[in-house]
């Protein structure tokens, strides 16, 4: 270790120069520790990782780990050592404990990355050998590292496990992966058995699948959360295309031959039948475009937590991305309307749901019954999530009613600075997105201030030209001319100023619980404010209509809220589908905590209770039963 140098500028000090030093030299982080900060941070990406990696320490026999447990974690051994045993039950009902030989770790062994990207279950019980210490980075902190440093995941991709590049591929971590042009130019030459593709990632003989630059461009397009991964996507069948696209090609041919022929016999030019061929033969060939145009745009998608549907009506200017919770859906309807579509196993899945929307449509797909199948595969995963997680609370509730000592004991560590805004950062949260003491605040986009400002615009436009006729050409200069002009300025600046502070006071908060919709007039007028609690948001649904809310980017928000009359609306924000992406992120973390807190509370009655079933049971207070008689045949005779 002794040739590693760090910059103790960007890395903190003791009492972390060990677990420092450990963290980079291993392969899968080494490359982290020379990239710089980007662009508006002042923290580098070391000095960032270094704060999500939390050292504990054990003692020999400790349990790590139970079997089944929730596992969302990478776990480290920095020293000491660890193995798994195998956990059975025998004819006797006792359990039986296997030491698996392949599954022992020492130091610098780590199981498993891939539960940095998808938590799981342990499939063993993890017990100390000798005492020592291990590093363990949670999943949840690991994707919020990467969201505020994407090189990272560049840097640690090909030392990954397979297992871990495919859920890469599948979810919006993808992004992370590209290099920007001058980037890709600037490299040096790559190694031996090393080949850079076209769309500027890299690949090796064993990295297998190639990352997709349309398919990281159709994730971009999802707005997909970075721990959200695909399950299920599909477009409109390609039979359908191909055939409209036959029909459309017969028609070209039809219409551009048969008047030509027809025009010909009737003595006409070739300059006036080719161009009329040309117009009518026009109309199926922009036909066959634009359906081509809206087939590529229009995906069908299933995540691990929600279903969606991507759409963009290119003729119309239209963009409609609609998201459902997948613990929201009730039933699913397969349905092949005819014998043509059961032939070409061609159909639509109709997702009814608990949202006011009611029904999502999955049409003309192959193979539809593959939507249910998903569907049932996530229920499965999260159904043993679900256990292993209420496995571990159980046994952190009984540990913490009896006083019993935690396994791991965590090393405290110094809290580093929190690193500056820039001034973009600033700016850009003073009028695009605010970050307030946990709430995120969003304004409306600037574009949305060019209709309420177009009048003020005019009359500063006209009150500048007859400024300029009334002093100039007339030479009417007196003082109560002037005092009036002076009064019209004052009064159109005004009304820029109310314009400009009526957008701005337009705001939209999601905090911990609520989600606010504040319509507030400048100078306290009037305000109008309405609330939803999390919890009770069904459905968000973004719109972006016409050809400038899609070139620069901003739309409506429509929430869906349990209540009939209660629906809120983000008006004209920037990144919509940024904004619902926050809303369903906070929504299932608020979630999250209430059933955790439920969870906690029942659990707490439930040590209670067995404590208090023990206490009478040991006065004798209780009766003690016996097993039932034996059944062999001697004692029948």
């Amino acid at each position: 270790m002794n040739d590693l140098v760090f910059d103790f500028d960007e890395v903190p000090e003791a009492p972390l120069p060990s677990k420092r030093d450990f963290i980079f030299q291993l392969p899968l982080f080494r490359g982290i520790r020379q990239l710089p900060a980007r662009q508006g941070q002042s923290e580098t990406p070391a000095r960032a990782f270094l704060r999500i990696c939390h050292e504990f320490s054990f003692e020999a026999g400790a349990v790590i780990a139970e079997k089944d447990e929730l596992a969302d974690s990478l776990t480290i051994v920095e020293s000491g050592r660890l193995r798994a045993l195998e956990v059975t039950i025998n004819e006797r009902n006792e359990q039986v404990f296997q030491p698996v030989p392949s599954e022992v770790f020492g130091p610098g062994q780590a199981f498993h990355d891939i539960w940095l990207f998808r938590p799981a279950t342990h499939p063993y019980l993890i017990q100390a050998v000798r005492p020592g210490r291990l590093i363990r980075i949670r999943s949840g902190e690991f994707i919020e590292f990467l969201k505020s440093h994407p090189g990272a995941l560049k840097a640690i991709y090909p030392n990954l496990s397979e297992e871990a590049r495919q859920i890469v591929m599948q979810s919006r971590f993808q992004e992370y992966m590209q290099q920007p042009l001058l980037e890709r130019l600037r490299q040096p030459p790559l190694p031996s058995g090393r080949r850079r593709r076209p769309g500027g990632t890299i690949t090796t003989p064993s990295e297998g699948k190639q990352l997709s630059q349309s398919q990281i461009r159709r994730v971009r397009k999802l707005d997909l959360q970075p721990e959200e991964y695909v399950e299920f996507f599909s477009r409109r069948s390609i039979k359908i295309l191909a055939f409209r696209t036959a029909l459309d090609l017969a028609l070209i041919a039809l219409f551009f031959i048969f008047p030509i022929g027809f025009l010909r016999a009737w003595e006409m030019g070739w300059t006036v039948s080719l161009t009329v061929a040309g117009i009518l033969a026009a109309v199926p060939l922009l036909d066959m475009v634009l359906y081509w145009i809206n087939w590529n745009n229009c995906y069908f998608v299933i995540t691990n937590r929600r279903l969606v549907r991507y759409e963009l009506l290119i003729f119309r200017f239209q963009t409609h991305v609609e998201k459902i919770d997948i613990d929201k859906v009730q039933t699913i309807n397969v349905k092949k309307d005819n014998v043509i579509n059961n032939y070409l196993r061609i159909g639509s899945a109709e997702i009814t749901t608990a949202a006011q929307s009611a029904v999502l449509y999955f049409d003309s797909i192959d193979r539809p019954e593959r939507v249910e199948e998903a569907l049932e595969k996530i229920r499965e995963v999260e159904k043993a999530l679900d256990s292993g997680r209420i496995r571990a609370r159980m046994r952190e509730a009984v540990d913490k009613h009896y006083g019993l000592g935690k396994a791991l004991s965590k090393i405290q560590e110094p809290a580093p600075p929190a690193p500056s805004k820039s001034i973009v950062s600033k700016i850009r949260e003073r009028f695009v997105r605010e970050e307030r003491e946990g709430s995120v605040i969003y304004h409306k986009h600037p574009i949305a201030l060019v209709r309420p400002l177009r009048w003020p615009a005019l009359a500063a436009l006209l009150l500048a030209i007859g400024g300029y006729v009334y002093f100039n050409l007339f030479d009417m200069g007196d003082l109560p001319g002037w005092l009036l002009y002076g009064l019209l300025w004052a009064l159109t600046v005004g009304w820029v100023w109310w314009q400009i502070e009526d957008w701005r006071n337009d705001t939209y908060q999601i905090t911990d619980r609520y989600i606010y919709d504040v319509d507030r007039r400048p100078l306290g007028f009037s305000e109008d404010r309405k609330v939803a609690e999390l919890s009770q948001v069904q459905n968000v649904r973004t719109e972006q209509d016409g050809l400038l809310p899609i070139f620069f980017n901003y739309g409506n928000v429509q929430v869906e809220t349990a209540g009939v009359d209660s629906n809120i609306v983000f008006e004209n924000v920037r990144n919509p589908r940024g904004v619902q992406t926050e809303i369903f992120a906070r929504r299932d973390s608020f979630r999250r905590k209430q059933e955790e807190g439920q969870r906690a509370r029942q659990l707490d009655q439930n040590t209670t209770l067995i404590e208090m079933y023990e206490e009478r049971r040991a006065r004798g207070q209780i009766p003690r039963y016996k097993p039932l008689p034996r059944t062999d045949d001697d004692l029948i005779d």
